[in-house]
């Protein structure tokens, strides 16, 4: 058992429930607190990436891996700002942290109805799988999510041209931090844009992505892609990486396409009209939309996580007003959440239980930075 995630899950889910029952803000100081120190406080051998990356920001190494392809500029500009006031591994690991956690932190903070609670589906979506492996996709995120909260505030006669020069900014930036970024600097700003529909457009979408995902998966759509990205083209080479990826989904696809499309349906049927048209909830839903068309293809787990983590916000929107009308509305908002709670908790603790150490994500076991490590197959292999 991997005893670290077991017990920062446990807490979490203790932490959810107090404050459930009393809305204290000490619990949501201490849930940040307690996330920061499992993310900042981890050895660097844990996330298959984090390994080259912290080596390489510490100057142990000039290079940050074996492909021959340059790194996006403005990495290499923060590796150098790094390089000049630190060679620490351990200090590298909490200023990444500090400046990839922030904007998700200031997300929760406004926007979650219970901090804790989002914290931990953050981790059971898979959240934690980009900010654990992925620096440069995670880099890129920060001017993107940046913008879509000063647009969510912001309230002007000019509010279509600025949001639209600012995500072009923001994009541009992001791209000189990791490819990936316009993709969803796009999908941000027309989640601004395009209406949200209603919960029974809403209901159909989802279930009809996830029967057209499973027709899909028998003809290996992943041919399809290999045959586009066949064609190079300037700047998708670094993204079809992740399509083209030889990691395997091992989980059955009746249990990859219910496990998102039960709890999407259950947040749209439960959720109040007046915030389905929000971005986080747009978000999410086209999240889970792309998830249950292209589940076969490797990595679209990877590439969906900064969508499908809006819905650790939208969850706790359960708890909204009409959570409160009536106390059969209550109980059976109770009971849907614990249902959710309960699978995902036992399949996080199964994860945590059947581990292998050399496979690809190396996300087991965990190590904290102050522990030997040096058995870890990172360190001997890679």
């Amino acid at each position: 058992m991997d005893y670290p995630y077991v017990i920062f899950y446990i807490i979490l889910l203790v932490l959810s429930y107090k404050y459930w029952r009393e809305r204290k803000s000490y619990i949501i100081k201490f849930s940040f607190v307690l996330a920061f120190i499992f993310f900042a406080f981890r050895a660097p051998v844990v996330g298959a990436d984090t390994w080259d990356y912290v080596r390489y920001l510490t100057g142990e190494r000039n290079f940050y891996n074996y492909d021959s392809r340059p790194l996006e500029p403005l990495f290499v500009v923060y590796r150098n700002f790094i390089c000049k006031i630190t060679t620490s591994r351990f200090v590298v690991m909490v200023i990444n942290t500090i400046l990839t956690m922030f904007p998700l932190y200031l997300i929760l903070k406004k926007y979650s109805k219970n901090v804790p609670l989002s914290i931990l589906l953050f981790c059971y979506f898979g959240g934690y799988t980009v900010y654990f492996i992925g620096l440069r996709q995670a880099f890129g995120l920060i001017p993107i999510l940046l913008s879509l909260l000063y647009c969510l505030e912001m309230k002007d006669k000019y509010y279509y041209m600025k949001t639209f020069l600012l995500f072009l900014i923001c994009s541009i930036i992001g791209w000189f931090f990791h490819t990936s970024s316009i993709i969803y600097a796009i999908l941000f700003m027309a989640s601004l844009f395009i209406p949200g529909g209603n919960k029974v457009l809403y209901i159909i979408v989802v279930l009809g992505s996830a029967l057209t995902g499973f027709v899909l998966e028998k003809f290996n759509v992943l041919d399809f892609f290999s045959l586009i990205l066949s064609y190079s083209f300037s700047g998708i080479d670094r993204i079809s990486n992740y399509l083209q990826n030889s990691e395997l989904i091992e989980d059955s696809p009746i249990n990859i396409l219910i496990r998102q499309t039960i709890v999407a349906l259950v947040i749209i049927c439960f959720m109040d009209k007046d915030v389905i048209r929000h971005p986080f909830f747009k978000l999410y839903i086209l999240g889970v939309v792309i998830f249950n068309l292209l589940f076969s293809v490797p990595m679209i787990p990877r590439l969906v996580t900064p969508l499908l983590m809006f819905g650790a916000v939208v969850f706790t929107w359960l708890f909204g007003k009409k959570y409160m009308l009536t106390a059969k509305r209550r109980t059976v908002v109770n009971i849907i959440v614990i249902l959710v709670l309960s699978y995902y908790t036992r399949s996080n603790f199964i994860t945590s239980s059947h581990w292998d150490k050399y496979s690809a994500d190396r996300l087991h076991p965990y190590y904290f930075f102050f522990q030997d490590y040096s058995d870890h197959p990172s360190v001997k292999y890679f």
